[in-house]
């Protein structure tokens, strides 16, 4: 790749709003996430719709065609016979999803207020449904929104880029469909958590729509035929996971699927789990045009057409020996899995993290692969060869299910397996997967000047933060060019962290950095542009007030400077007002007087200064100032001088009321704010008089969920939680 001229440049945007109600209430709000609302459906009319191609004659003919439903996870194949399991029996899937003994689930049900009692009634309304079958493009969609989901830290139906559903499944090769839709959930803690957030549809409006529960029920709208799951793990910390699941819906043209599973049921439980699936099983109806062979995680899914009964054969792959069955056809997919009953037998491993494919910048790494049923120890290996001809050390022998290894190189690709040792003795190695270890320098932090800051005299020493990835050089550019077309200086040779640069003339000039490693110039090759103005120093502004250091109780602090006299042209005024001393992301506002009223509602050290622009040369900068916000806050019942009772009834549905009391008169704002910190609703600003007082709310204009009362005193904020049942 030329980075001489690469020019990149990424806005990302992440907006975080927090509520601290109490350390219970906060911790209960981080833990208990839900699906994002609104989820997309789709209905459509289609012509010339293109099915998957049938023999004509196809109950009278041999199977001869493979037909692939993509290669699902065990996590996605797990996921899959979740749904299949509530369309089948919709009243026990209300009572399985409420009587759960998911400790995750149940937290969700209590925290959302979910009624046991309303969800059993509702789905012993829905009509049994037919299976859905994987399809490979509909996975690669949601594996394509989930990874952008995971890498830029949202949960949304709107991706990184703009896109919407239709416009990824279309991308992805999943044209002509009639109906489509789409679940995401960014903050599930396991599989089954993750079915059931969508299926309980808790959180706010989710539980009064049911988008998520209609497009798996389909009780109502697309009655779909397909589905793509795209789960991705996420390594904690981070502002989303531990998994993230998009879910993609899809109806197109008529044909109808055989699917299932072929599994070993190790915990003898009559349902697929992970690890239990056999990859590799060739799946063989008697008749027809296509049969299937099972993927990694033991799915498979056959087109058909047609009615009447049918043989299927599984047979070969990880199968010990032939199983068949009889299948009645109908005018929905059927659901035919292929069962090996609990054995003595040892299991195969099914890896985990880090994924197939996957880079990591972490010289040290850990590998985890998913238990398996009966086995007693794990024998782990890592290669640089694809053959695992040359090991990292000795092979790995461990009852846990995860092995580290440190010191990987940066660059190299690696490749790592594992087998299990049970009742039969060790099994076949896992699936090979691979991973790299690709560091690449970071985005290269200037120090000095600051973007836009105006410098005086005729050379300046550009300065920038030293890389935290170990680097080789710096190279730095300097043009007359907004663009960096006009390169002034160029300099790839610097391995310290400045460069002077001599001779400038007055005027502005942009700048840009990047760094290199043993591998390659940082990602995009250069950091953002920065400009700076160099000109004849000017008269510096005196500031005038606070004080340095001054300290405000009520977050407005008004800033004064001494005029600049004796220009003939009109004076103006540029200041810096931020939270470092570096005035990184510093707010800036261009005067005309020589006062400006600062306000704002965080606690901290701020500082300040001025630089005047007269007879259109830009001033020497003042010196800094700084001045601290300390305002009182509370989220309790009581701040001093006001005390606030508990909000009666609450629940309510139209009207409740709560009452204060105040040991001396003041002007308050009420207002009420959702859970994501949005203002919803303000009911006044009055001033109240020493006393009792008594404020009513209304639920007007506000749908069901959770809310805060927030009323402010000039000596801090008290929030009460509002619960709106309609």
């Amino acid at each position: 790749m030329n980075y001489n001229r690469i020019f990149t440049m990424v806005f990302t945007v992440v907006s975080v709003i927090s509520m601290v109600c109490g350390s219970a209430q906060a911790q209960s709000q981080r833990s208990h996430q839900f699906p994002q609302p609104s989820p997309p459906s789709i209905s459509r009319v289609v012509t010339n719709v293109e099915d998957v191609p049938l023999k004509t004659g196809e109950i009278l003919m041999a199977p001869s065609t493979p037909y692939s439903h993509g290669d699902p996870t065990a996590m996605e194949q797990l996921n899959l016979e979740y749904i299949n399991q509530a369309r089948a029996n919709p009243t026990e899937e209300g009572n399985r999803l409420v009587n759960t003994p998911d400790g995750d689930v149940q937290g969700a049900i209590s925290f959302f207020n979910i009624s046991k009692s309303l969800v059993q009634q509702q789905f012993s309304t829905y009509p049994a449904k037919g299976p859905l079958a994987f399809n490979a493009q509909l996975i690669q969609a949601a594996r394509n929104h989930s990874n952008d989901m995971r890498t830029n830290q949202f949960q949304g139906h709107t991706g990184s880029n703009g896109s919407t559903m239709d416009q990824r499944i279309n991308q992805a090769g999943y044209t002509g469909w009639s109906g489509a839709g789409e679940n995401v959930f960014s903050y599930a803690r396991s599989v089954w958590h993750a079915h059931a957030g969508f299926n309980i549809d808790w959180g706010g409006d989710n539980q009064v729509t049911l988008g998520h529960r209609q497009n798996i029920m389909n009780y109502t709208g697309s009655q779909f035929r397909e589905v793509g799951i795209g789960i991705l793990t996420v390594q904690q910390p981070s502002q989303v996971g531990p998994l993230v699941v998009t879910q993609n819906f899809g109806l197109k043209g008529t044909t109808k699927f055989i699917t299932g599973v072929v599994y070993k049921d190790l915990n003898n439980n009559n349902f697929y789990d992970i690890g239990e699936g056999l990859a590799g099983v060739q799946v063989m109806p008697t008749t027809g045009t296509f049969y299937a062979t099972t993927s990694t995680s033991g799915g498979y899914a056959i087109p058909y057409t047609g009615s009447g009964s049918m043989t299927v054969t599984a047979s070969g792959g990880e199968l010990p020996a032939p199983i068949v069955r009889n299948i009645q056809l109908s005018n929905e997919n059927v659901k035919l899995d292929f069962i090996l009953g609990q054995g003595n037998f040892t299991p195969n491993v099914v890896l985990n993290l880090p994924m197939n494919g996957a880079e990591t910048e972490d010289a040290a790494q850990t590998f985890q692969w998913f238990p398996g049923q009966g086995a007693t120890e794990y024998q782990f290996e890592i290669s640089t060869s694809q053959t695992f001809a040359n090991l990292l050390g000795q092979p790995t022998v461990t009852q846990d299910t995860f092995a580290t290894v440190s010191g990987l190189v940066n660059g190299q690709t690696y490749y790592w397996r594992c087998r299990a040792n049970g009742p039969t003795g060790w099994s076949a190695y896992s699936t090979v997967y691979s991973f790299k270890r690709y560091l690449l320098p970071k985005k290269v932090v200037s120090v000095f000047p600051m973007d836009k800051e105006t410098v005086s005299g005729t050379s300046v020493l550009l300065t920038w933060m030293k890389n935290p990835v170990p680097t080789t050089r710096y190279w730095v550019e300097v043009s007359k060019d907004e663009f960096m077309g006009d390169i002034v200086v160029s300099d790839s040779s610097k391995n310290d962290t400045t460069k002077l640069v001599e001779n400038l003339q007055p005027g502005t000039y942009y700048w840009w950095i990047s760094a290199r490693n043993e591998i390659d110039w940082m990602y995009a090759g250069f950091d953002d542009i920065q400009s700076f103005t160099v000109s004849a120093p000017g008269t510096p502004t005196t500031l005038v007030a606070p004080p340095d250091k001054f300290t405000s109780q009520n977050g407005k602090v008004t800033l004064m400077w001494s005029a600049v006299t004796g220009s003939s042209n009109p004076v103006s005024y540029k200041i810096y007002i931020a939270n470092n001393e570096a005035f990184a992301d510093a707010f800036t506002a261009t005067l005309s007087s020589t006062q400006f009223l600062y306000e704002t509602q965080t606690n901290g050290t701020y500082y300040w200064k001025i630089e005047n622009n007269a007879n259109g040369t830009m001033g020497s900068e003042s010196p800094v100032r700084s001045f601290v916000v300390d305002i009182p806050t509370s989220v309790g019942n009581t701040i001093s001088g006001l005390k606030v009772e508990e909000v009666t009834p609450n629940p309510f549905t139209s009207i409740s009321t709560v009452r204060l009391t105040t040991e001396d008169e003041f002007e308050g704002t009420i207002q009420i704010m959702d859970l994501q910190g949005n203002i919803r609703s303000t009911i006044g600003t009055s001033r109240f008089a020493t006393g009792e007082h008594t404020i009513n709310i209304s639920s007007a204009n506000l749908s069901s969920g959770v809310y805060f009362l927030r009323i402010q005193h000039p000596r801090g904020i008290i929030m009460k939680k509002l619960i709106i049942n309609k």
